[in-house]
């Protein structure tokens, strides 16, 4: 291409090639750039959406272990009224069992009772909602005043309130005005099988287990130890990784 002879002309067509040259490197620049603030962005809306995600699982996670944990605490209450409060046979004998109860309750309360009779097992009154629990009867007889058998049935009450005294009778002695005469039949509950119990003892350790492995902290007990779980720490560590790769 031959250059205009005028000045003038020559330098408007240097500057037609340099806006020329700035439009081309501009497109370059465009074609080249854009897609790397597309990626850029597409990573930022990416690493948003995974720390979403991160967090939705964070609140998953601690919802399911307070399940747990609210799983293990009831398991645990319930074992221990069974432990406590439900009547466990000795030997396959409720009698024994009961009658060291009830003569531990009267030592308390200053008494002894003159004479323990088994009435039996039964099956809970008809209109009570069926389930895994009977109850056991035991007769008892004793000589006392009358405040010194208010203080009886208080321990009684105290030492397991789900006993029942389902029968009471008490007749003067002419002879002894100030002690009276005492029958009263006494309930206590027990299992419809003494399988009951050792099945919750197994639910208890593999509830144990189970809420020990899965947060992953000091083995819990029965009694009122309680684990401190670590959740997140691995999506904690993804976001950082994240964050380090949107950085470079």
């Amino acid at each position: 291409m031959r250059l205009p002879e005028d000045r003038k002309e020559r330098l408007k067509v240097f500057a037609l090639i340099a806006i020329g040259a700035v439009a081309v490197a501009f497109t370059v620049a465009q074609l080249a750039v854009r897609p790397l603030f597309r990626s850029r962005s597409a990573k930022r809306q990416r690493i948003a959406e995974l720390r979403g995600e991160m967090d939705a699982g964070r609140l998953e996670i601690a919802r399911i272990d307070a399940r747990r944990k609210e799983l293990l605490e009831l398991v645990q209450e319930i074992h221990g009224l069974s432990v406590s409060n439900v009547l466990q046979p000795v030997l396959g004998n409720y009698l024994l069992r009961a009658t060291e109860l009830v003569e531990k309750e009267a030592a308390q309360a200053g008494l002894q009772f003159a004479q323990l009779q088994e009435v039996g097992r039964a099956d809970l009154p008809k209109g009570s909602r069926p389930g895994k629990l009977s109850y056991y009867s035991l007769r008892a007889t004793l000589e006392c005043g009358l405040a010194e058998l208010i203080r009886l049935l208080e321990t009684i009450e105290k030492a397991n309130a789900y006993l029942c005294v389902a029968d009471l009778s008490i007749m003067a002695q002419p002879p002894t005005p100030d002690r009276q005469k005492v029958n009263l039949v006494i309930q206590f509950p027990v299992w419809n099988s003494p399988d009951i119990a050792e099945q919750l003892e197994r639910d208890l350790e593999q509830s144990l287990a189970m809420f020990n492995d899965d947060t992953n902290a000091p083995p819990l007990t029965t009694g009122s130890e309680e684990a401190d779980a670590g959740p997140g720490d691995t999506a904690t560590n993804a976001a950082q990784e994240a964050a380090t790769s949107e950085g470079s």
